[in-house]
């Protein structure tokens, strides 16, 4: 038996696409359920259905000028300012982000909204909110003309409504007075089991 130990060369710190917060006292992680409920006539609504709402994050951080940590370099004006622009410049880009927590990494995640206030000490006290969002693709497919039946050769360019729409075949009523027993048999036979 083999044992796998990792180790970090430093504590794992609070960041967004690699911009780092020098410390985050507080991340809020939200997760949610909704769970559907269907009244009925009689009785308790029923409840056949849980959806996950998108995960949301809430980072409540600080960037200084002078970041106080193992792998610190010391003072460096004009750092929290940079971090802000870089950090407006990333958001700019309305893209999804990767962001790193104590607790979890987030992937597709969209910056909801971002606050700062600029203390007297040249620190940036920095609030966030963040929404995973769900990544889908589109596809078109061609339909092959058999399965849409015969189009009428009219020089209508496709996608005109003509070719949107599709027509209606009146069929007619069927009085079941008006059936032989034999016909009526063979109806009842075509419905399906539930409507016998």
């Amino acid at each position: 038996m083999s044992t796998t130990v990792l180790f970090a060369r430093r504590p794992i710190r609070t960041g967004i696409e690699g911009l780092e917060f020098d410390v985050a006292p507080s991340e809020t992680h939200n997760r949610a359920w909704k769970v559907t409920d269907n009244p009925v006539e009689r009785g308790a609504p029923v409840s056949d259905h849980i959806d996950a709402d998108p995960a949301t994050l809430t980072i409540e951080g600080v960037v200084t000028n002078s970041p106080i940590g193992l792998d610190a370099e010391g003072a460096r004006p004009g750092r929290a300012e940079r971090w802000w622009n870089d950090m407006l410049a990333l958001l700019d880009q309305l893209t999804t982000v990767t962001v790193v927590t104590g607790l979890d990494v987030y992937r597709n995640m969209a910056v909801t909204s971002l606050s700062t206030t600029r203390t007297a000490m040249d620190e940036l006290r920095v609030s966030m909110s963040l929404k995973k969002i769900r990544l889908v693709e589109s596809r078109s497919i061609q339909i092959p003309p058999d399965v849409l039946g015969e189009v009428e050769a009219s020089g209508d360019a496709p996608g005109t409504v003509k070719d949107q729409a599709s027509s209606t075949v009146d069929i007619g009523t069927i009085q079941t007075e008006d059936l032989t027993p034999e016909q009526e048999a063979q109806v009842r036979a075509s419905l399906p089991s539930f409507l016998q």
